[in-house]
């Protein structure tokens, strides 16, 4: 998706009712965690865009769809009735009432997703949820093409980062917390599959977007990450020229997808 034609048509939804903050990185770079704690710490919704990738790659695999053979995306994700909802600062995804829960973290989905994700109709279908649920409140919107794509105008933007080797550790020990086998190689070999694909593919490639603040978590304590993003937050409100505070803490704001 060109950032250009999706700044357009952020002109076509209705003012945002909040303030956005943008995170934007690689897989197991620490992205999601500094979400949840800005989420929870400002009272701010959480928009997990990863999840809602993941949530139509194990559609693909939960009803045997071969994507090389779908000729209308937008008909087949319609049918699906996926649903994406911010309630209490926790992000959640229903396929036809259902939810996939830890389903979407498998091994399955997440060797898939990067290619899904690559599929311009698809990425169109879902940024025009993730943009709905940007307008409806204050949220942390967490993903790959946030601030270059889904929100350009957000408030706060962060490019997280971390060392390959932090990354393989952090998303290994995730993983075997979930109950899942899997041994570092590969998951190593997962991740470099992915950021493979996430930077090179022709639309919304994942790439740090200008003027963005980048913040390394290789050697970070969770704590110190959310203090250096905390503080990001304080310089941009004290430059807003209405002075509205939102470093909280608030109540979490209740709110779905309502694409046009």
């Amino acid at each position: 998706m060109d950032p250009q034609t999706d700044r357009r048509s952020l002109l076509s939804l209705p003012p945002r009712k909040g303030i956005t903050i943008a995170l934007d990185g690689h897989a197991g770079c620490g992205k999601s965690t500094l979400a949840a704690d800005l989420s929870r710490h400002l009272g701010f919704g959480l928009v997990d865009t990863g999840a809602m990738y993941r949530a139509v790659t194990w559609c693909v695999g939960q009803f045997g769809v071969d994507p090389g053979a779908v000729a209308d995306w937008t008909s087949l994700l319609d049918s699906w009735n996926l649903r994406f909802t911010v309630s209490g600062g926790i992000f959640g995804v229903t396929v036809s009432g259902q939810a996939p829960g830890a389903a979407l973290r498998g091994p399955e989905v997440s060797a898939g997703v990067s290619a899904i994700s690559a599929i311009p109709s698809v990425r169109a279908w879902l940024v025009r949820r993730q943009q709905a649920l940007a307008r409806q409140g204050s949220v942390v919107l967490e993903g790959r093409d946030i601030a270059t794509v889904v929100a350009p105008d957000a408030e706060v933007r962060f490019y997280v980062t971390a060392d390959l080797e932090v990354r393989v550790q952090r998303r290994y020990l995730e993983m075997r917390a979930s109950g899942l086998e899997i041994s570092p190689e590969q998951v190593a070999e997962n991740l470099k599959a992915r950021d493979d694909l996430d930077t090179r593919r022709a639309d919304s490639p994942l790439q740090p977007a200008p003027g963005i603040v980048w913040l390394d978590t290789s050697r970070m304590t969770r704590e110190s990450q959310l203090q250096i993003a905390l503080g990001e937050v304080r310089r941009v409100q004290q430059s807003r020229p209405d002075g509205v505070n939102y470093l909280g803490p608030r109540d979490h704001g209740s709110f779905r997808d309502t694409p046009g």
